[in-house]
């Protein structure tokens, strides 16, 4: 069988980092790599990838990898050109690629997307506007395309990214399928507000862009250490805005207080998480994801989350029981929620001690290997797993 995956992920880099010794820098990173791997060479496996250094490499027999720039994937007629180069006999593309998709579609390739992204609707005022309208025929486009008969199933992470495939494309519950990673186990008892000691810690991790709300933490970082708080603050990952972000902090004289160490290990993470006092979600709405890992990972090690009103959370974690909440974008309002929770022992606490309960509710639907696999088992859904699988099965 010809299996294609296109991802974002620069498998490549991945590949090598791990041939080398080096660590993961998420969950389930190694772990899907090799996955992948595996399946070489029984199969002829193609990993289409973004990636800086455009590549066309053989990494074992029955293994190749496709870089290409960011660019050149949505250039016009890349997905079609991908499709017939390629000639695949199951396509499982893990970004909402529409032409690709349609490609796909239009020979009748079995194809499994395996999505984590929620959908949302343009609002009304934005209608008016061309970004608006882009926006509404996008979801559109994609809504008929993941709806074709070659499409077996279209997979989402989270409960909540799937139901708004549903909600906002029209999909029906019987073709979407959720799916989660495996489950962190860290055995970490809840954090208690009596045993920080010292300066508290305020942990984010991710992308160091707008949208994921890097510079909203650090605004509010600012302002509470303005407002006489003593704390300390790690912005770890890498993005467009880092540069950025480190000269704020040079300008306002807290490089002792607030350090950005760039994209970390897995566990370096997981170090951290085991110190910090709160982990930060703010992504914004625009920053399109299933369930951040910093929500999974936050809650799996007994810590208390302050996270934005963002579609993938808001509807999963209640406000002042599993974690705060605040106004995506708002620096002014996410100072205040952490202020709360460091300021109010029994606040921190009762949060803190609902993290183990709110982490199982995440979990709802197959996980991704098993999803995966049942797909390449079985691509035409001859015995019907779809449905058993699906968000009609399944919601609670």
């Amino acid at each position: 069988m010809r299996i294609l995956f296109l991802q974002t992920g620069d498998y490549l880099e991945a590949w090598r980092r791990f041939e080398a010794g080096s660590p993961e820098t998420y969950h389930e990173q190694k772990r899907t790599v090799e996955f992948v791997a595996a399946m070489a060479p029984d199969h002829e496996v193609t990993v289409a990838t973004l990636s800086k250094t455009p590549h066309d490499t053989r990494l074992a027999p029955g293994l190749r990898t496709l870089g290409v720039s960011l660019q050149q994937m949505y250039a016009p007629g890349f997905g079609r050109r991908l499709i017939e180069e390629v000639c695949p006999d199951a396509f499982l593309p893990r970004l909402p690629h529409i032409d690709a998709i349609e490609a796909a579609a239009a020979r009748r390739i079995p194809t499994l997307p395996c999505l984590a992204d929620v959908m949302t609707r343009p609002r009304a005022r934005a209608l008016v506007t061309r970004s608006g309208l882009a926006a509404l025929r996008r979801n559109r486009r994609l809504s008929r395309v993941l709806a074709a008969p070659a499409v077996t199933a279209i997979g989402n992470h989270s409960l909540l990214a799937s139901r708004s495939l549903h909600e906002v494309l029209g999909l029906t519950l019987d073709r979407i399928v959720p799916w989660e990673w495996t489950r962190l186990e860290t055995g970490m008892p809840p954090r208690r507000h009596a045993a920080l000691g010292g300066p508290p810690t305020i942990l984010f991790v991710g992308s160091h862009t707008e949208a994921k709300g890097a510079g909203d933490l650090l605004e509010a970082a600012l302002m509470l250490l303005g407002g006489g708080l003593d704390l300390r603050v790690v912005l770890a990952g890498d993005g467009p805005e880092r540069t950025a972000y480190l000269a704020r902090v040079e300008a306002a004289h807290e490089g002792a207080r607030i350090s950005l160490p760039g994209r970390i290990p897995k566990d370096d993470v997981r170090a951290l998480m085991r110190r910090a006092a709160i982990a930060v979600m703010p992504s914004r709405p625009a920053y399109a994801e299933g369930l951040p890992n910093t929500v999974v990972e936050g809650l799996a090690h007994g810590l208390p989350l302050v996270v934005s009103d963002h579609p993938s959370v808001k509807a999963r974690l209640r406000h002042e029981t599993d974690c705060l909440i605040f106004r995506a974008g708002d620096a002014g309002d996410l100072a205040a929620q952490i202020r709360r929770l460091l300021e109010d022992p029994p606040l921190y606490d009762r949060i803190a001690a609902h993290a183990a309960a709110a982490y199982d509710r995440l979990f709802v639907g197959l996980p991704w290997y098993d999803l995966v696999g049942r797909f390449l088992a079985d691509p035409d859904n001859r015995t019907g797993w779809v449905r058993t699988a699906s968000l009609a099965a399944v919601d609670p």
